[in-house]
């Protein structure tokens, strides 16, 4: 289960957020995470929303140990844009 706090503090901020389970589920999104990659997300797998490799590898390598990862990505649609993405892991 996913802390209140945590979501109210995610909930708030203007960045898009995303939380993902060991398996990769999206298990959460905070709004601005939904007006940039769209609702109906939670339980899918995080490719179903972010298709771009470099960011699925830094989920991966978090997934598989490392504290933390950043990727540099470019989304071509709806509009090109370059997102800087951070990955961490945090605890139960």
């Amino acid at each position: 289960m996913i802390n209140r706090d945590l979501i109210s503090v995610l909930s708030g901020l203007s960045a898009a957020v995303m939380l993902v389970d060991a398996a990769r589920r999206i298990v959460f999104t905070n709004p601005a995470a939904v007006e940039r990659f769209g609702s109906g997300l939670l339980n899918l797998d995080l490719v179903r929303a972010v298709r771009h490799p470099d960011c699925l590898r830094a989920v991966d390598d978090v997934l598989r140990g490392a504290p933390h990862a950043r990727a540099v990505i470019v989304l071509e649609a709806p509009l090109r844009e370059t997102l800087q993405v951070s990955v961490a892991a945090i605890s139960d």
